[in-house]
């Protein structure tokens, strides 16, 4: 829809800065939805004068021609998670396939975008970059939260905790993801944060002695 109704106006290069922040199409959007005044709605490349109505209904027609075309007919088959994945990338990745396979840690179906309590989002600029498009990036997550954790201040000496990846950034340590699939699955660590009562349960213990 943000394609339909600004890039006939705008062209290719300014909509690609105009969509760079997400938050701004999402609440223009809704504004002139609710407004139905506004000339954007009009399709400048075409004789007629299109109206809201007719962006919506060619938004919808358009995403259900990109959906029969991509994952068939069968409307059971398509799920968000088939398209919109997320991969935590290390810090070398770029370099080769090889290493990228090696060191990074996905892809895995994600849910939720901008306008969800589980707030991901891919990049509508993406969207609009061919290259991005034919390497199935488009709507790769870019976004979403990098901790989680719950106090509960009748529980003082405790708080749920986890990270997306592990405590570890080095890529052969156990710890480097080994939340991954907790992180997914919504689930948590329980952490004492008491000191005597962290030291008591410490597994291990790293002693950093100065000369």
């Amino acid at each position: 829809m943000i394609k339909n109704i600004f890039e006939d106006e705008l062209g290719e290069d300014l909509i690609k800065e105009y969509v760079f922040i997400a938050n701004i199409p999402y609440r223009k959007i809704q504004e002139i939805l609710e407004s139905n005044n506004s000339i954007f709605f009009d399709d400048i490349n075409t004789p007629q004068f299109e109206t809201r109505d007719d962006m919506i209904r060619k938004s919808l027609v358009d995403a259900l021609t990109f959906l029969e075309k991509n994952y068939g007919k069968e409307i059971k088959n398509w799920q968000w998670g088939e398209i919109h994945k997320v991969t935590f990338k290390h810090m070398f990745n770029g370099f080769s396939s090889f290493t990228d396979r090696l060191v990074n840690i996905g892809p895995y179906e994600i849910g939720g975008d901008g306008t969800t309590i589980f707030n991901t989002e891919y990049s509508f600029n993406k969207l609009f970059n061919l290259a991005e498009n034919k390497k199935g990036e488009a709507y790769s997550t870019i976004l979403g939260p990098s901790m989680r954790y719950i106090f509960d201040f009748a529980d003082p000496d405790y708080l749920e905790f986890i990270l997306p990846t592990g405590q570890s950034g080095n890529f052969i340590s156990p710890h480097y993801k080994d939340m991954t699939q907790l992180w997914l699955e919504g689930k948590y660590h329980r952490v004492p944060v008491t000191k005597d009562s962290f030291i008591e349960k410490s597994l291990y213990k790293l002693r950093l002695i100065t000369n």
